[in-house]
């Protein structure tokens, strides 16, 4: 039978034990909130990267792309942003080809989900209401673009309006050229 001493000692033991283990474990839980952190500013980055690459993959074919649609569209404008009075931004453009009377506001994805394009769709609402300076009395055009473009987000976005591109070998497609029927979003001055 053990003395009272003993129980008193077996007892302290096992709470400076408990005690230890919980700040390993809090320790343990810190390092790894770190590391998870760590990781989520790498995934962001590559995400960005990523976006960028399929931003540049369109570029190059985006004007001639449009021209094919009887859109003779000459000025190529990358990442423009409309911001009110206090400078909060109301809207961002991936890319905007454009000429005098017509311009495409374009959206680029890595993948294009259907998110994506509703979002696009909002963005062309906003464009119209508070178009740009180089798009004043013009009429606006949809497309999104994406480096992977499910059937049933193309099918969706060509309901809308918006023209789809999509990689084609070296370089790009309207892949809904044949059935779109364009919407248009007339921009006031």
């Amino acid at each position: 039978m053990e003395t009272l001493e003993e129980i008193k000692e077996v007892l302290l033991a096992t709470a400076r034990q408990t005690s230890e283990n919980a700040r390993l474990s809090a320790q343990n839980a810190r390092r790894f909130d770190e590391e998870i952190r760590a990781l989520n500013r790498k995934l962001g980055e590559m995400s960005n990267w990523l976006g960028e690459f399929a931003e540049y993959q369109i570029l190059p074919a985006a004007t001639r792309l449009f021209r094919e649609q009887n859109l003779p569209l000459h000025e190529v404008y990358v990442r423009l942003r409309q911001e009110d009075e206090e400078g909060y931004g109301i809207y961002e453009v991936d890319i905007l080809v454009a000429n005098s009377n017509v311009a495409v506001a374009l959206e680029v994805k890595n993948t294009l989900r259907q998110r994506d394009v509703e979002e696009h769709l909002e963005r062309l609402e906003k464009m119209k209401k508070y178009p740009l300076k180089v798009i004043r009395n013009t009429d606006v055009y949809g497309a999104v673009a994406g480096m992977v473009v499910k059937k049933e987000v193309e099918d969706f976005a060509t309901r809308k309006g918006l023209f789809v591109i999509r990689p084609s070998g070296d370089s790009a497609e309207i892949s809904n050229a044949a059935v779109v029927k364009p919407k248009i979003w007339h921009t006031n001055a």
